[in-house]
């Protein structure tokens, strides 16, 4: 599949108007004056203190007049959210009351029991003369790099294995690579830059999400990216066009026709919005509430009608919409990322990653481009990477059906008409293909081979396919469109 015929953009740029979470990311360069606050800290309570005073002076900095928010539930601590940090209710607290006696926060505290809303603190207009003195600075030293958080956007904690602890030293090796090289751009701060390192926010599981998120490059606004330099040399970038919808079709054995986001008659961001929306979604219903929501307004439009123009223009991947496939495919292009930056460490190339682009010196962008094809094909040919999203996706059992089953499984290619393979004919012992065109299924035959071709090496037969006969089977049967049951009598082509 060609790399450009792909783009699935995610800028991650963080609201200003919204409250920021508590966080232990940020600690100052150089010893704070607690003794100022209060003569009794301990040990926990001093690392705890200078974290929050830190994230208090980079928002302070960063955006004067927000908030941070943070819990006064108990129930919410016991959670862990925090582990192996200093935080605890009864340290965060304290220590956000101690602020706030001394002056040094305005305390919005939310009464006990309220929901939908987390007390929340600021700096006051003291804190700057009183705490942050001249030189004062802070880092950014983020306190986890694999981060589990719930439907609900909390942390949530997990049991360290082999694969997190490896996963973790890939990130590691990744942010010193990243911290070492000097990264600039015009119109950015010091305290900007210095958040300068990734970490993976998973979602439920390890399965889902797990981009790469942190760095201020992936903040700034898409129209300065161009000014990025590292090492003083001026950058390129390349991404995958359409990714996510590009993965769809790769899983279902075809590629999109054309730009998938050009439907006659809409606006293609109304399209792409819509889109991934709809993929995204765990269920359809909740994807056609947002998009009447976040389009309706926005563009003019009647979210019906996109909707129904969108499933006329993408019949092959209409049943992962609403599917919640959105989350799975985050996995799969995170690990096609990593795959990139690692290649190009390999090599001492730096690579910025924002999400499904990549930004390089000007003088390895053909470098870059050259591994992100072979990225993206690596991911393309391997079965393993399909079947994880259709497993956890869930929207369809990718198991043939005994052979007596009368089910038949009902392709819709963009090329030709309806095709229709009874899934008897796959759960038979010879080489299915032949017997399809034993039964007269000429077309079905035709429609076997050419998903096998796509699946690897040319190779056209099930009995000498590298895969195998039942490997074959399985992706064949993921690929149908729909699975009818007790279907019609199918020869060929469907009336």
């Amino acid at each position: 599949m060609d790399m450009h015929s792909f783009n699935d953009t995610n800028e991650n740029i963080d609201s200003e108007t919204r409250d920021e979470p508590l966080s232990y990311d940020w600690r100052p360069t150089s010893p704070i004056d607690l003794a100022q606050i209060d003569q009794r800290w301990s040990k926990k309570q001093k690392k705890a203190a200078e974290a929050i005073i830190a994230q208090i002076y980079r928002v302070a900095v960063e955006t004067p007049g927000r908030w941070i928010s943070y819990s006064r539930t108990k129930a919410w601590w016991h959670k862990d959210r925090f582990a192996k940090t200093p935080y605890s209710y009864s340290i965060v607290t304290g220590i956000v009351q101690r602020l706030a006696d001394n002056g040094l926060i305005e305390h919005d505290r939310r009464p006990p029991g309220e929901r939908g809303r987390q007390s929340r603190y600021r700096a006051s207009n003291d804190f700057m003369s009183r705490i942050a003195a001249e030189g004062f600075a802070v880092d950014y030293h983020p306190f986890s790099l694999l981060r589990l958080k719930d439907h609900n956007k909390n942390l949530i904690p997990y049991q360290e294995t082999t694969w997190t602890e490896r996963a973790t030293k890939i990130l590691k090796e990744i942010n010193d690579a990243t911290v070492a090289a000097d990264i600039d751009c015009p119109n950015t701060t010091q305290i900007q830059r210095a958040k300068n390192q990734y970490h993976r926010i998973f979602n439920g599981s390890f399965n889902a999400g797990g981009r790469l998120y942190g760095p201020w490059f992936q903040n700034i606004p898409k129209g300065n990216r161009p000014s990025i330099t590292i090492d003083g040399e001026a950058t390129s970038e390349a991404d995958f066009p359409s990714l996510h919808v590009g993965m769809l079709y790769n899983l279902v054995g075809g590629v999109p026709d054309g730009d998938p986001y050009d439907i006659c008659g809409f606006e293609r961001d109304a399209v792409k919005i819509a889109v991934n929306i709809l993929i995204n979604a765990e269920k359809r219903r909740s994807a056609y509430g947002a998009i009447h929501h976040g389009l309706a307004a926005k563009f003019g439009l009647k979210p019906q009608k996109l909707v129904h123009a969108i499933k006329k223009r993408h019949p092959r991947i209409l049943r992962f919409f609403g599917s919640g496939a959105g989350l799975y495919l985050q996995r799969q292009d995170a690990d096609i990322a990593l795959q990139i930056i690692q290649s190009l460490l390999s090599k001492n190339v730096v690579a910025l990653n924002i999400h499904d682009s990549f930004r390089v010196q000007e003088q390895h962008h053909g470098l870059l481009i050259e591994t992100m094809e072979r990225a993206l094909s690596d991911y393309i040919t391997s079965p393993a990477a399909g079947r994880k999203v259709l497993k956890f996706i869930g929207h369809k059992d990718e198991t043939p059906p005994p052979s007596n089953a009368e089910v038949c499984l009902r392709f819709c290619p963009s090329d030709h008409e309806t095709v229709h393979i009874p899934a008897r004919t796959l759960s038979g012992s010879s080489d299915f293909e032949s017997a399809l065109e034993r039964t007269g299924n000429c077309q079905g035959a035709a429609l076997a081979r050419a998903l096998m071709t796509h699946l690897g090496a040319g190779a056209a037969n099930s009995n000498t396919h590298p895969l195998g006969q039942e490997a074959i089977r399985r992706r064949i049967y993921a690929a149908a469109d729909t699975v009818a049951v007790q279907p019609k009598p199918s020869t060929g082509m469907a009336a």
